[in-house]
């Protein structure tokens, strides 16, 4: 059994997304650029991310196609997109 409160799931999954948004948004402007982006998930495991799969990430993940991410649109494609969820965890 689960004694988690489901509301302090959704805060926590919260914060984690912000912190991961804030991080990959590193001159701090509330948007991530393609460079940003891959960054980020380069930094995280670098055998996984490949241009090509960055490439298709940010084509779903941009979705009105103004070349950056709002924080809305990478929550959205976080828990709503296709996200391979392993590629993030540490090793």
């Amino acid at each position: 059994m689960d004694d988690i409160d489901p509301e302090d799931r959704d805060v926590e999954t919260y914060e984690r997304v912000v912190d991961i948004f804030r991080k990959a948004d590193r001159n701090g402007d509330g948007q991530i650029d393609q460079l940003e982006f891959a960054a980020v998930f380069m930094g995280l495991r670098p055998g996984v991310w490949t241009y090509e799969k960055l490439a298709k990430m940010w084509s779903q993940a941009d979705v009105n196609h103004d070349g950056t991410i709002s924080y809305e649109e990478f929550a959205s494609w976080l828990f709503l997109g296709s996200v391979d969820q392993e590629a993030f965890c540490e090793e």
